[in-house]
């Protein structure tokens, strides 16, 4: 389908993947009533891990929408530090 996709990766504050917070950002944004993904692997390496949160909407997704849901991410993520 058409789209776009952006990623933003989850990370705690000295740098290393955050799982935890990932998952607690996924489902409170669920809660919210916006449907995300995860992505990344687990491999023990700081370096190549990865944790991201990731949105794909539509291209056909109305302007007034998109920002509506970039605003539930945004309270998320800043509510979940």
């Amino acid at each position: 389908g058409n789209g776009f996709m952006l990623g933003i990766e989850i990370r705690d504050a000295a740098g290393k993947p955050d799982a935890a917070r990932l998952e607690h950002i996924k489902l409170a944004c669920r809660e919210q009533g916006l449907l995300t993904l995860t992505c990344g692997a687990a491999l023990g390496d700081p370096r190549a891990d990865n944790t991201t949160l990731r949105l794909i909407p539509p291209l056909n997704t109305p302007e007034d929408t998109l920002w509506q849901g970039i605003g539930i991410v945004e309270s998320v993520i800043q509510a979940t530090k």
